[in-house]
């Protein structure tokens, strides 16, 4: 039997790079690749063919390494790389031990820092190399049809002849001379196998894209970076992976962009040749990018869906979903497809949407949902992505299109003061961007909501905005305070003054809480959004700091006490004891201490007269308000720090842990997942502990059982802001690692941490 392998060895620690806007990436290779070839053939006289050109969109590097290659034909062996370092003349040498016909191969470099690998790093400093040596690449390639022949692929593992001994009568034991860093390879080297171009083959296969397009990335993510599979071809016809074309073009695998911190993996167990994987049909989808005018940017969900095609693949048992989504002729969901999503929104999305609500939600969103068009459009895409998610079944990108299409020329057309039903249809498809990962145009639809709810309060028929909310429907109540609420949430993320502030501070006015009042109900953001009142208005005021800060950095006008003085008040709000809310709701009455919060419910008498839901939904506001009320400080402390670990970012980040701490004890844990993605990104963003960390991504690993929401884009960028501050760190820099500087990297959208 013959095996083959090679290992790479690296004295320092490697570094990835790499940008990830995945769809712009595809669309400017397909704009640009003719002139590169032309001008490759006709300027370089290099002779490439169109298949030949690779796009670099990443690559990994290091300052010293050494890496070997090997081939044997023996049921047994062993590689023995000299003690795990090279002679004394710097050569770097494996050797196949019981091998029979084995070849080995081997090579460092660069040739001037070979001797590195003799010193000890713990008892004698070296010499400091930048790392500029690249071991990885991540890439895409693009083929035309017109130059496509039907061929049979090579195995991913294939047969390559590796290079033998010079001594054909060599023994079993092959000791190879390592190849200096000129790479003097023989001329006649076999032309290189990619296993991109057997996905590039499978796209021309199953579609009838006159352009393929495809990247290492896609490889990574359909195999879930295990080794590839020796026989590619039969594997990816056995998943059968959806394929998208852009503009009816040019074909791609149906996956989100990605982001690698590495190549695909190819050093973990692999797939056997004959394993079995489940067979499935390859399923066709088309949509178009309709580009408009700036000031119309979101005629089209093709943006939005990038991070929607991406739902990882299961096996069939998991498509068990039976809501259909047939489309009439103007490609819009038939009355039937309607009513089964709407349904299936009430029924199951409903509450995973909106946790805290009232029960009155499910009165008063069927009535919305029955008497608005865009309600009822709105609802229908948020059930198709929550059924794409939950049970991987094929997107109808016909339906979604049109859908998002006729959403944006109702609500953007012309006019227009805005409806209660208008500001929910754009609250839906806010929550659409946050189950697809939380990335996208999330923004312009919540102001439609903003619009709707800032008419409410700055109404002059009545006497202030605390009136207008006492006096308006509880729908119309829920409405301003969840958006104001995601007003809030959205500023951190914008870094701009929170459109709601001063009604926050009207609202919430602190001299009352002074004299120990309670919030009434119709007021308190508790009920609504599991936070309360004043821990609202802290994070509110905390973005206002921070743009305030901002501002007068680039101003050169910076304040430090200022500064500090205003945190100071912040703060104080923060750790005031009691709370200004009462839980006196309409479901949950009686609940009149609000010093409760802080702490688990208890006592026969409070218990024995509520049910267990009402206890439930204390129990789960008085979570998810420590949670905000922990954020809160970790936020406060990094904008007053300016993103540096100081002892006031390190000792937020340590309560923050406690807290989550507690709340993973508790059987409540998952329905929290939504309330702990804004404080676990700012912790794990500012903590170079590597317990925390570790605690930190378990808390992210509990809570993505859930397969709608952005844990997994929120995890990425926590680890991204990790891999940048080691980095600095080795190289002896001490500096902040703004992670708003890091999220806006690759990307034209930002992240909403909701």
């Amino acid at each position: 039997m013959s095996e083959e392998g090679a290992l790479l060895m690296l004295k320092k620690p490697a570094h990835s790079t790499y940008i990830s806007c995945d769809l712009r990436i595809r669309r400017y290779i397909r704009d640009n690749i003719s002139s590169w070839v032309t001008f490759a053939n006709e300027k370089l006289e290099i002779g490439l063919e169109e298949k030949d050109v690779v796009f670099v969109s990443g690559y990994t590097k290091t300052s010293v390494w050494a890496e070997a290659a090997f081939s044997h034909s023996s049921t047994s062996g062993e590689l023995l790389i000299a003690g795990g370092v090279p002679s004394a003349s710097g050569e770097f040498r494996v050797s196949m031990s019981r091998g029979v016909d084995a070849s080995v191969f081997s090579r460092t470099g660069p040739l001037d820092r070979a001797s590195m690998w003799e010193k000890d790093t713990r008892s004698a400093p070296q010499e400091q190399y930048d790392s500029d040596q690249c071991i990885f690449l991540n890439y895409y390639k693009m083929k035309s049809r017109a130059w496509w022949r039907s061929t049979v692929l090579r195995a991913a593992a294939g047969d390559h002849v590796l290079p033998h001994d010079d001594d054909e009568d060599g023994p079993s034991g092959v000791s190879l001379c390592p190849c200096s860093d000129e790479y003097g390879m023989r001329d006649e080297v076999e032309k290189s196998y990619d296993p991109v171009d057997g996905v590039l083959d499978y796209i021309f296969k199953h579609s009838d894209a006159s352009v393929a397009c495809a990247c290492d990335a896609d490889l990574s993510k359909l195999f879930k970076g295990a080794a590839l599979p020796k026989d590619l071809e039969s594997a990816l016809e056995a998943l059968s992976p959806c394929i998208v074309l852009d503009d009816g073009v040019v074909g791609m695998i149906a996956f989100p962009p990605l982001s690698p911190t590495l190549p695909p993996t190819m050093e973990r167990n692999a797939n056997a040749a004959g394993a079995a994987f489940p067979r499935r049909s390859p399923v066709l989808l088309y949509y178009n990018d309709h580009h408009s005018s700036p000031a119309q940017t979101y005629t089209d969900f093709t943006l939005f869906f990038q991070g929607v095609l991406g739902m990882e693949l299961q096996s069939p048992d998991a498509l068990i979903s039976k809501v259909p989504t047939d489309v009439d002729r103007l490609g819009l969901p038939t009355s039937e497809s309607r009513a089964a999503l709407i349904k299936h929104y009430l029924h199951s999305v409903l509450q995973i949407q909106y946790p805290f609500a009232n029960p009155s939600i499910k009165d008063f969103m069927p009535r919305t949902i029955q008497n608005s068009q865009a309600a009822r459009e709105a609802t229908c895409l948020l059930s198709i992505l929550h059924i794409h998610y939950t049970c991987c079944t094929p997107v109808n990108f016909t339906a979604v299109n049109a859908i998002y299409r006729q959403l944006h020329a109702n609500l953007f057309t012309g006019r227009r003061v805005y409806t209660e039903a208008d500001a929910i249809a754009g609250l839906h498809v806010v929550s659409s961007f946050l189950f697809s990962g939380g990335r996208g145009e999330w923004e312009v639809w919540l102001d439609i909501a903003r619009q709707f709810a800032l008419n409410v309060l700055n109404d002059p028929n009545v006497s202030g905005h605390e009136e207008a909310l006492r006096r308006c429907r509880e729908s119309t109540r829920f409405i301003i305070k969840t958006t104001m609420w995601l007003d809030v949430l959205a500023s951190v993320t914008t870094q701009e003054v929170p459109r709601f502030l001063e009604h926050l501070r009207v609202l919430f006015d602190g001299a009352r809480v002074d004299e120990g009042s309670s919030v009434a109900p119709e007021i308190s953001m508790l009920p609504a959004v599991g936070c309360e009142t004043q821990v609202v208005l802290a994070i509110a005021e905390i973005s206002n700091l921070a743009h305030w800060r901002e501002s007068s950095l680039r101003q050169g006008t910076l304040s430090i006490s200022d500064l500090e003085r205003q945190g100071a008040l912040i703060e104080e709000r923060l750790v005031r004891h009691g709370s200004s809310d009462t839980t006196d709701s309409p479901h949950h009455p009686g609940m009149d201490d609000p010093q409760r919060l802080a702490r688990p419910m208890s006592g026969h008498s409070w218990r024995s007269s509520r049910s267990q839901d009402e206890i439930d939904g204390i129990e789960r506001w008085r979570l998810t308000n420590n949670i905000f009320r922990a954020s809160a400080k970790v936020y406060l402390h990094t904008v007053l720090s300016g993103n540096h670990l100081g002892p006031g970012v390190t000792g937020a980040v340590t309560d923050m842990v406690e807290v989550l701490q507690d709340v993973l004890e508790l059987p409540l844990h998952r329905s929290l997942a939504g309330s702990i993605v804004f404080g676990v990104c700012l912790s794990g963003c500012h903590t170079d502990d590597p317990a925390q960390r570790a605690f930190l991504l378990h808390v992210l690993e509990r809570q993505q059982e859930e397969p709608v929401g952005n844990i997994r884009e929120v995890s990425r960028l926590i680890q991204q802001v990790w891999q940048r501050r080691d980095r600095d760190r080795e190289q002896g820099r001490s500096t902040s690692v703004g992670w708003h500087a890091i999220m806006r990297e690759g990307h034209s959208d930002l992240l909403l941490l909701a």
